[in-house]
């Protein structure tokens, strides 16, 4: 068995902030990738560059604790924060109209990289995930709105997609490789715990329901979605109060953005969409209840 290289320190404090932040852009990573770099700028134990580093994580990772940095390319229908001082570069910057507040935009393809499990096996990613290890119904809860997320997809058929929110460069003509495009309302999200079946029925209350939903969207297995371009969203402001809006800035703080480096994900949104995280960690799932293997991300390997 080849003996397993120790990181740099200066690869662990690489991989120390990823993990703690959970999802990370593209220019989030060169981000961090400089800062830490700026820790010791006499010498570079990191790598020629982000990708480069990402390869020679993995290459002590993988044999030692079976995981991975992964990659994953999604295009989102993402909400215009218009200036709030909350948006990112990649999901910002390159997108085509939606120029004025609070309109919804759909930014082309963003490269999302985050640590996954090697593993196939559903079971043992389960076991090893920390998120999902206090709870089994909260896991089912998670499973149930990731079939409802797709089922809603194929109901539509358009991807989730109305007229007034897309792109013609994302047009039915070229669907492929563009992943899940329903998205849900808060609301009726935490209302789907009534769904859940057999042992798990009647076992999530609201506030577990609000509190997973809250680290699930803050860990980027769900990320926030533009709001549907009719007012069926009204329903959804309650969600918006200032207790919701405190635990938003509990959970940043506690998710290490103060580190330099910010997360490609927030919290409390009206609406949500399936992440980069479940993409990576879960595709064999998604295609099991419904999504067109077509339809997945294309996703990139560092190793």
């Amino acid at each position: 068995m080849e003996d397993i290289r120790p990181l740099s320190r200066q690869q662990q404090i690489f991989l120390q902030r990823l993990f703690a932040l959970h999802v990370l852009t593209e220019s989030q990573a060169q981000s961090l990738f400089d800062d830490v770099l700026q820790l010791q700028p006499q010498r570079n134990e990191l790598g020629r560059d982000v990708r480069d580093t990402f390869k020679r994580i993995n290459r002590s990772l993988i044999p030692a604790f079976r995981l991975e940095i992964k990659s994953v390319s999604l295009a989102l229908s993402l909400p215009n924060h218009g200036g709030s001082g909350d948006s990112d570069d990649d999901n910002h910057g390159e997108c085509d109209g939606g120029g004025d507040s609070g309109e919804n935009r759909l930014v082309r393809p963003i490269i999302y990289h985050s640590i996954v499990n090697c593993d196939s096996d559903e079971v043992a990613k389960t076991a090893s995930n920390p998120t999902f290890t206090k709870s089994p119904h909260e896991f089912a809860f998670f499973r149930l709105l990731l079939e409802k997320f797709i089922e809603e997809d194929i109901q539509s058929g358009s991807n989730g997609d109305t007229g007034e929110d897309r792109d013609t460069s994302f047009s039915s003509s070229n669907t492929s490789g563009k992943g899940c495009k329903s998205r849900m309302s808060r609301i009726d999200m935490i209302n789907a715990r009534n769904d859940l079946t057999g042992p798990h029925e009647g076992k999530v209350t609201i506030a577990q329901a609000e509190s997973v939903l809250d680290l699930l969207e803050v860990q980027g297995w769900f990320v926030p979605a533009a709001s549907p371009p009719s007012n069926s969203g009204e329903g959804a402001e309650s969600m918006s109060s200032p207790s919701s809006s405190a635990r938003k800035r509990r959970r940043n703080a506690s998710s290490g953005s103060g580190s330099g480096s910010s997360s490609a994900v927030g919290g409390g949104s009206k609406y949500l969409q399936i992440g980069p995280r479940s993409y990576l960690e879960y595709p064999d799932f998604l295609i099991k209840v419904g999504l067109d293997d077509n339809k997945l991300p294309q996703f990139l390997v560092h190793g």
